[in-house]
């Protein structure tokens, strides 16, 4: 049954923090259907713990929760009946070998489907309960943008969640005769519906999933016409690749701190059909002394919050803390730092991130410019601003940050 396949999914990603996409897998029946469900679970996570706690004195078991997250978010958000709804929840309940709470589940659900719960919110705890944005974020956010923008922000949902783009050696029209393309993005790649044509196009390396933000970096890369580039946090190495598309001549270093996630580099290389990429397995934070000065271009796409791509990777958001922006800040800057060393004279390093928080964009570089008076930084808009930061609302699905600064 559709919900067991959702209960399932759904515990790895909150039990043992599995990423989403991960934990769905491939499900061949109801495809469809638990993915929309698990999806919907993840995004609306906030808003389903602030009703069960509107419910219960006592937050019930992680697999009980997880229960009741599946049957309030079907019952709010989905077009099933709602006698269905409660059956089958009620129904999984048994599965799982928790019969003897059947009746609970049972008799919230109820209350959900009758609207028998008191959500007394206001102004910013209402606006976190409405757009489903933890508490914490919504506060930083109203405080970076103000409360009319971190509106706009946290209300977005993207019309589209799937972007590709061609590969460079690719024959456009045909390719794209075989795709039910819904929009071309800014970036030249496409918004487009999943059928088994595109599948089959993505095994022959043909297209690729890629973010329009995630071009855009690749490309201002690109612009200078390294010869040598270095991407210090590659993995799964789309920028390195598209890089290395962009630039048939030039040499990429593409690298990363886990061996696994190497690999993942490889199997993207591969499958792109590109040779002029290196996975290399590398610590951002370890000075390697045989570097130093070698390359022409550094990419550091950091790690970071990721509150950027939310739209399109909900589970980002399960398990961050106000306390993660710190530290995230700090590694982002030891990362720019330690790798602003293997730029030659004339480089251009850029710092790019997945995240709209000024703690890890705006503040990271301007740390760096003032404690590296050697860099400079480059304008990136028509009005000479050397910082770009991309709201969803106007890449369409995601948000980024990106600075580049050239060494003297």
């Amino acid at each position: 049954m559709y919900i067991r396949t959702c209960y399932d999914s759904l515990i790895k990603v909150y039990r043992d923090k599995a990423y989403l996409s991960n934990a769905i897998g491939k499900v061949d029946e109801d495809r469809q259907l638990v993915t929309a469900i698990c999806y919907g679970v993840v995004e609306k996570d906030y808003q389903l713990d602030c009703i069960i706690g509107a419910m219960v004195s006592k937050s019930p078991a992680l697999p009980i929760r997880v229960v009741l997250k599946i049957g309030i978010y079907m019952l709010k958000y989905m077009s099933i009946p709602s006698y269905a709804v409660i059956s089958n929840t009620v129904e999984l309940v048994k599965d799982i070998g928790k019969g003897g709470l059947s009746g609970f589940v049972n008799a919230i659900l109820r209350r959900v489907d009758r609207g028998e719960y008191d959500i007394s919110f206001a102004g910013v705890e209402q606006l976190a309960f409405d757009t489903s944005t933890p508490l914490w974020l919504t506060r930083k956010i109203i405080a970076e943008y103000g409360e009319n923008k971190a509106r706009e922000i946290l209300s977005f949902v993207p019309r589209y969640r799937e972007h590709i783009r061609l590969n460079v050696d690719a024959d456009k029209d045909s390719t794209l005769a075989q795709l039910e393309v819904v929009e071309e993005s800014r970036e030249g790649g496409y918004f487009v519906k999943v059928d088994d044509n595109l599948r089959t196009l993505l095994r022959e390396g043909v297209v690729t999933y890629q973010s329009p933000s995630s071009m855009r970096i690749a490309s201002l890369v690109a612009s200078h016409n390294p010869t040598e580039v270095l991407d210090v946090c590659s993995a799964p190495g789309g920028k390195s690749v598209y890089i290395a598309e962009l630039l048939p001549d030039a040499h990429v270093t593409a690298c990363d701190v886990h061996e696994h996630r190497v690999a993942l580099i490889e199997s993207y290389k591969s499958r792109m059909r590109v040779s002029n990429v290196t996975p290399t397995l590398l610590d951002g934070t370890h000075y390697v002394e045989e570097w130093d000065s070698r390359y022409d271009a550094v990419l550091c796409d950091v790690p970071c919050s990721g509150i950027g791509v939310r739209y399109t990777s909900p589970d980002i958001l399960l398990n961050r803390t106000d306390k993660d922006i710190r530290s995230l800040s700090q590694l982002q800057y030891e990362i720019l730092s330690n790798a602003s060393r293997y730029l030659r004279s004339g480089g251009v390093l850029t710092y790019s991130t997945c995240t709209i928080l000024r703690q890890e964009n705006q503040q990271v570089v301007d740390r760096f410019l003032k404690e590296h008076e050697d860099f400079q930084l480059l304008p990136l808009t028509p009005e000479g601003k050397g910082y770009l930061t991309i709201l969803p609302m106007d890449s369409g699905i995601d948000g980024f940050f990106v600075a580049q600064m050239r060494k003297r």
